[in-house]
C-alpha cells in the first residue's frame, strides 16, 4: 500500500476505526499489536510491539498470545473494515463451547481465513517451533493444530454477503471497495 493499511481512510475514518468499532460490542479486551505504536496512540488502546521483528502475520499472531491472560484471542487483521461483530461474537461462543479446539477458523470455499479465527494461547509452542524453523506461513501453522473449521453455511447466517473477509492489500483493492461501510 506504501503507507501503514490501518490508518488508510475508509468513509472519512481511519480503517483501524472499524476494526474497532466492529469489536467493541464484544466487549473483550482490544489489544493492538504494532511495530508503530506512536501512530496509533490516537486509538488509545493498549499495545506491543513483535516479539519477532520482520516475520510478518505470525509474528504478530505470537506477540498478541504472548501477552494475553487469558486462554484465547480472537485475532482479526487490521485491513479487514467490514468485520461483523454478530460473527465475530459466534466464533468466541464456539471457542468457549468447544475448548478441546486450539483455533476456531472460518474457511470460504476451501481458503481459511487464519487472521479472523480464534486461538487459544496454548497455541504458542506450536508458532515458536515454526519461527525457529523459518516456516511463517500462517496457513501452515493451521496444520499441526486441531482445528474446527467453521464452514461457509455456518457463516452465512451471520455475514450474508461475506463482507467480513474483504481485506484490503492494494491500492486497487481500495478503490474497489463500495462505499458503505455495512
Amino acid at each position: 500500500m506504501g503507507s501503514d493499511k490501518s490508518l488508510l481512510p475508509i468513509n472519512g475514518q481511519p480503517m483501524l476505526a472499524h476494526v474497532i468499532t466492529a469489536l467493541t460490542p464484544l466487549n473483550l479486551p482490544i489489544l493492538l499489536v504494532t511495530n508503530t505504536p506512536e501512530i496509533h496512540t490516537p486509538f488509545h488502546l493498549p499495545m506491543v510491539s513483535d516479539l519477532h521483528s520482520g516475520i510478518g502475520a505470525l509474528g504478530g499472531l505470537h506477540s498478541a498470545l504472548s501477552h494475553i491472560t487469558t486462554d484465547s484471542a480472537l485475532v482479526v487483521a487490521c485491513d479487514m473494515p467490514r468485520l461483523n461483530p454478530s460473527l465475530l461474537a459466534y466464533l468466541v461462543r464456539l471457542a468457549e463451547s468447544n475448548p478441546d479446539f486450539d483455533a476456531i477458523v472460518p474457511r470460504i470455499t476451501g481458503r481459511a481465513h487464519p487472521l479472523h479465527a480464534v486461538y487459544r494461547r496454548r497455541v504458542l509452542t506450536v508458532i515458536e517451533s515454526q519461527i525457529e524453523r523459518g516456516t511463517l506461513a500462517l496457513n501452515g501453522l493451521l496444520d499441526p493444530l486441531t482445528v474446527c473449521w467453521v464452514d461457509e453455511a455456518e457463516i452465512r447466517p451471520y455475514d450474508p454477503k461475506l463482507d467480513s473477509f474483504i481485506n484490503l492489500n492494494t491500492p486497487q483493492d481500495l478503490t474497489d471497495l463500495p462505499p458503505s461501510i455495512t
